[in-house]
């Protein structure tokens, strides 16, 4: 399932850097699944914050399963839920 969002970079801006929180109703489809993983990415499918580990690589500064915060812009990013059916669900997060 592919899901884009578009956001700008001002639309993020808050006083300790750039917050993007996923919208909730990207987490209603996996309601029924055993979620294992979550995780944000660049375009490459660096891995850039881990929430489970708190693995988080420049510019991310913390992570929670539906927010990032960076103390830059990132031009794209990709939210990813790894489910006990082994798919990969990936949302497109464009700034």
């Amino acid at each position: 399932m592919d899901i884009s969002v578009n956001v700008t970079c001002a639309e993020i801006q808050i006083t300790d850097g750039f917050e993007l929180r996923v919208p909730a109703d990207r987490f209603t489809h996996f309601i029924s699944l055993t979620v294992n993983r979550f995780g944000f990415g660049i375009q490459d499918n660096r891995l850039l914050a881990d929430p489970a580990t708190q693995k988080l690589m420049d510019p991310v500064i913390s992570v929670s399963s539906d927010r990032l915060l960076t103390s830059r812009c990132v031009d794209e990013l990709r939210h990813q839920i790894h489910c006990d059916t082994s798919a990969v669900n990936d949302s497109s997060l464009n700034i």
